[in-house]
């Protein structure tokens, strides 16, 4: 799947930002190069912000698809058939943001949660029962390509950081 316009307007906005991370699939693509589905999710490091992202694009003419403080701060915009999902969620911030890294994408840095946490944050979808037969067989490929990558060191300090509802509830 090529990346869409959306998802380079997406790029764009963020690449002006520095409190944010990039996570699932779209972090998988830039770690490794595995396809992904045409949406980016991103934490993000304040509950408000997730509102005035929202805002920014719903001003460009994409559509709100949902938002939710449930558990924690969630919504999603649309345009197209392009997604941008965007989270807040206090035990993520603790343990993913602080050592995200930055990757390049076509000249314009970007900032991306570490192999370590995608690695993790995969191995956890695997086991959701929502999850579709694609994104199940991507997310066992970016898996392993993500083996060879990973540093055991820091995939041992992020699961000291990691809260109990990553492995209860399977979120974060």
């Amino acid at each position: 799947m090529p990346i869409t316009a959306e998802m380079e307007e997406i790029i764009s906005y963020l690449s002006g930002r520095d409190d944010y991370a990039i996570f699932a699939g779209f972090a998988a693509f830039l770690h490794t190069g595995v396809e992904p589905s045409p949406d980016i999710d991103i934490l993000i490091d304040l509950p408000e912000k997730v509102g005035k992202i929202m805002e920014d694009f719903l001003e460009k003419g994409w559509k709100r698809i949902c938002y939710s403080s449930q558990h924690f701060v969630t919504g999603t915009v649309k345009n197209h058939d392009t997604t941008l999902d965007i989270c807040f969620s206090p035990p993520a911030c603790h343990a993913l943001l602080p050592g995200r890294t930055t990757i390049s994408y076509e000249g314009t840095p970007l900032l991306v949660i570490t192999p370590e946490a995608l690695f993790l944050t995969k191995m956890n979808q695997l086991t959701s029962p929502l999850r579709t037969d694609a994104k199940t067989a991507r997310d066992r490929q970016v898996i392993e390509i993500l083996r060879k990558k990973i540093e055991v060191s820091a995939l041992r300090e992020l699961l000291d950081n990691l809260e109990d509802s990553f492995w209860t509830l399977g979120w974060y």
